[in-house]
């Protein structure tokens, strides 16, 4: 039976122990009157996380007693293992990146914690309304996607602006976004009644008079 080589934890050279039910962490008598010493000075440990001294109560323990810290050093463990063991098992968050164990009843569930899941709905919002947007400048500028009077061609700079000036009369009376309620209403008054300004040019006719 071959016995293993160990590492002296003083002097870090490898030693072959004795065949004891407990063998020695050191290499020889010099090591072992500096053991007390080197025991004494490994009971502070830095915290992976927060890279604070603390005293290790455990000899497996590696972050601090903060509860963050323990928190954090979990996610860890759980996105390794993710990786790792059971990709099938694990899902990735689609906003933070995190791997997280789905509930039971959501199995369409994207999101590791109610805080991602604000944003990621917030997001889907944002998405939704700038490509029902798009839609609605496409329509009115005729495929152009600028401005009628100046030729700007910025998304977000363009809006719909009211050829008769009864714009503000008209948002109060529908109480909904102009571009749904165009949408709801099959895209009405192309030419008549709706255009595509940008907003200098809508701000040039509202101090004009109404006139470009």
């Amino acid at each position: 039976m071959k016995i293993k080589m160990k590492l002296c934890i003083i002097c870090e050279k490898r030693f072959k122990p004795p065949n004891n039910k407990y063998p020695p962490i050191q290499c020889c008598e010099k090591c072992f009157n500096q053991l007390p010493y080197a025991m004494e000075k490994s009971i502070e440990k830095h915290c992976i996380i927060c890279k604070r001294l603390f005293k290790q109560s455990k000899k497996e323990q590696v972050t601090c007693g903060d509860i963050i810290c323990q928190r954090e050093r979990r996610r860890l463990v759980n996105k390794r293992y993710a990786k790792e063991k059971s990709p099938d098992i694990f899902k990735k968050c689609v906003v933070c990146g995190d791997f997280f164990h789905p509930t039971r009843n959501s199995a369409s569930q994207s999101c590791c914690s109610k805080k991602c899941s604000s944003v990621y709905s917030i997001n889907m919002l944002q998405a939704w309304r700038l490509s029902r947007k798009h839609i609605v400048i496409n329509i009115y500028s005729k495929g152009t996607m600028c401005c009628k009077n100046c030729g700007y061609d910025n998304i977000d700079g363009l809006s719909i602006d009211h050829i008769k000036n009864n714009g503000g009369q008209h948002r109060r009376d529908i109480n909904m976004p102009i571009n749904d309620w165009l949408i709801n209403n099959n895209f009405p008054g192309i030419d008549t009644d709706y255009q595509v300004l940008c907003m200098n040019c809508q701000f040039k006719k509202k101090h004009n008079g109404g006139k470009l």
